[in-house]
């Protein structure tokens, strides 16, 4: 009898693990509000990154998702990327930060912040335990996102 190779047992666990994230991901916005495309490729990717190491996902926060929506399509008008200001949100927390990114495609501005030490450390610390995601197309066609995450 032949036994499977590692090769092929990491297979099925990858496909394994991205169905599972896939069903989980299911379930939280089936709660949540309704997200454009590059909002829900953003938030997908970074449950994706903190399952693949062994974090529990993110959930939608209604009001960061507001929070973040708005700071995104001032960012978007303005054509420039800034942080917001965390004391402005109509939403308390006891920990929050932010990342925001900007690119040709939504792709590339999850590529970058993953890429990049001090963001993809929000997008997998385990301070927070929500997240809100907001982008707008700028006049320069640029996507402009912004992703915050909260714990209250």
């Amino acid at each position: 009898m032949m036994l499977p190779s590692r090769a092929s047992a990491r297979a099925r666990t990858s496909t394994f693990a991205r169905f599972l994230v896939g069903a989980l991901l299911i379930a939280v916005l089936a709660s949540c509000r309704p997200m454009n495309t590059s909002e829900a490729h953003l938030f997908a990717e970074t449950n994706e990154m903190r399952v693949a190491a062994g974090l529990p996902v993110l959930r939608q926060h209604p009001e960061l998702v507001d929070e973040a929506r708005s700071w995104a399509q001032a960012l978007a008008a303005q054509g420039s990327l800034a942080h917001s200001d965390p004391s402005s949100w109509r939403v308390r927390w006891s920990a929050v930060a932010e990342n925001v990114g900007t690119a040709g495609s939504i792709e590339t501005v999850v590529s970058s912040l993953a890429a990049s030490p001090s963001h993809r450390a929000n997008m997998l610390s385990t301070k927070y335990t929500h997240m809100g995601i907001g982008t707008a197309r700028g006049k320069d066609g640029r996507v402009y996102a912004v992703q915050l995450f909260w714990r209250g």
